[in-house]
């Protein structure tokens, strides 16, 4: 199965490209916008235009449009159904050439997906002609802190590429960027929040799991699992993993 197949079989299938695991997916995808929500929030991140690179479904679009950008999302394979005058998609490189100059721009477990050196080098390269000087750029990437980090977490699969936070430097300093700053954050399996653990020792998700084949699940109790992961992110402050030996990172570069 090409990318393009594998990518466009997992929104058929589970209505979005995240966790192909609904009850990971319905807490996780939260905990992520909470994440990237706080940083623009606590930085005082404006900016006229926003690059959503590898938008899927158009969550994290939608979430920079309503702190007032104009957006556009590139995905080669899926198109979010946003209907939104300030929102523009490109399905191609060359779409994306031919759009404005951006001041910032996300990337949320997109690069990783792109298994050759070449293809991050060149996904990375049209990012930074995309972004303005002195733009930003936004990535929540799996970033290892040592390559052997593969085989003690048994890192195995077809489709990521598991760099070492190394790896992100050097390709990141050869397309014109410069980091600013890496922290680690919460893994759902690897590395949970304590907020995580909350959600998955509840009733629901207990039930969830025990009558995975529950009547109607997709149309009425995943969309329950949300509303409960909401609610418990909801009585938190975000948290991050500093200090903590972590696969996922938030790292943010500057444009040079």
């Amino acid at each position: 199965m090409d990318a393009a197949d594998f990518w466009r079989e997992r929104l058929r299938t589970n209505g979005h490209t995240g966790w192909s695991d609904p009850v990971i997916y319905a807490f996780d995808q939260l905990e992520r916008l909470r994440l990237v929500r706080g940083w623009l929030v606590e930085n005082g991140i404006r900016g006229d235009w926003a690059l959503d690179f590898g938008c899927g479904t158009g969550d994290f679009s939608k979430l920079l449009l309503s702190f007032g950008f104009k957006v556009v999302g590139y995905d080669p394979f899926v198109r979010p159904a946003i209907r939104n005058t300030r929102f523009v998609y490109a399905d191609s490189y060359t779409a994306l050439a031919q759009l404005v100059v951006a001041d910032l721009a996300l990337s949320i477990t997109t690069l990783d997906h792109l298994l050759k050196t070449e293809e991050a080098h060149e996904a990375l390269t049209k990012i930074r002609i995309t972004l303005r000087d002195g733009g930003l750029l936004c990535m929540l990437e799996y970033a290892l802190d040592h390559s052997a980090d593969r085989h003690t977490f048994n890192l195995k699969n077809d489709y990521q590429s598991f760099r070492s936070l190394g790896d992100w430097e050097y390709l990141l300093q050869s397309t014109g960027f410069r980091i600013r700053s890496v922290c680690p954050v919460p893994h759902p399996l690897v590395q949970p929040s304590a907020e995580y653990r909350e959600y998955a020792h509840s009733f629901l998700v207990r039930l969830r799991r025990r009558f995975p084949r529950l009547p109607l699940t997709r149309q009425w109790y995943d969309k329950l699992l949300g509303w409960h992961a909401a609610k418990i992110l909801g009585r938190t402050r975000l948290q991050t993993s500093a200090g903590v030996r972590s696969l996922l990172k938030f790292i943010i570069c500057e444009a040079v």
